[in-house]
């Protein structure tokens, strides 16, 4: 379960990585790598927002990382993880809406 662990930990510490960039960025971070990301009214606290969705979401891989360090070898924690992280996964874009409707700039009148 060590290589598990050490794998799952790869990809918490990506999305990790993807918050502190996210924050950092001077232009408003897209959601998916292929699409444009909306016309909000501040940049800087719609990347702060963002970087907390993938902050809250490494953080949430690595703690159903960590009990694979203590477990012996079982079927149902790896099944259980999976599962949670499925279900944190489709709450995602939920989320993301959230904050695009929160920071989305206002449409000019033509």
């Amino acid at each position: 379960m060590i290589f598990g662990f050490v794998i799952w930990s790869i990809l918490a510490l990506a999305f990790i990585f993807l918050s502190i960039r996210v924050r950092t960025s001077a232009f408003p971070a897209g959601f998916f790598s292929g699409l444009k990301p909306p016309p909000v009214r501040d940049v800087k606290a719609y990347n702060r927002a963002l970087s907390r969705l993938w902050l809250c979401y490494g953080l949430f891989l690595e703690m159903l990382a960590l009990p694979l360090l203590f477990r012996p070898e079982g079927v149902l924690y790896p099944i259980l993880a999976v599962l949670g992280l499925i279900l944190f996964s489709l709450s995602l874009p939920a989320i993301y809406n959230r904050i695009v409707d929160r920071h989305r700039a206002e449409p000019k009148n033509r």
